[in-house]
Parts: structure tokens; sequence; C-alpha cells
């Protein structure tokens, strides 16, 4: 999990902060499902990765926020299954 945790450095500073319990606890859950049910977490590293580049970095090149205004919500597609919908 600590390599998920330096992947997540993508992300801006605050954003980290709102989501990045939440994202990793979500990683978690997908690495368990996926070893439950025998496939290779192979894939799922990827597309965390692709993520990570994609929605990660791409918010560091949106513009700044004014001081006290809230991160927006993330809207970015998720990697995650049909198993973590609620």
């Amino acid at each position: 999990m600590r390599l998920y945790r330096l992947l997540l450095f993508a992300f801006p500073a605050d954003v980290r902060r709102e989501f990045g319990d939440d994202m990793a606890e979500m990683f978690a859950r997908q690495i368990e499902e996926t070893r439950r049910l025998h496939r290779s977490v192979v894939f799922l590293w990827i597309r965390s990765v692709v993520d990570a580049i994609a929605h990660g970095f791409g918010q560091r090149i949106t513009p700044v926020r004014p001081a006290g205004e809230k991160p927006p919500r993330f809207r970015g597609r998720s990697s995650c299954g049909r198993s973590c919908r609620t």
C-alpha cells in the first residue's frame, strides 16, 4: 500500500488531504477483490498509474483556486469496477 500512497503524490496536496485516505482504502478493497477472484493485480496497478497521471497531473495544471476555496470534487472516472459501487 505504500507504493500506492506514493502514487497519490501525482495529485495536489489539497486533493490528497481530502481524498487520499478514501482513495487508498478503495484501492486496498480492489486489491482484495482481485486476489479473491484469483486474478492478476497487474492490470489494476496499470489502471491506477494511468488514472493518477491523467487526473492527478491534470489537476496540477488547472488554474490555481483563490485562498480558502475548497478543492473541486473529484469528477474523474475511477478505475473502480462494479464491486466498488455503493
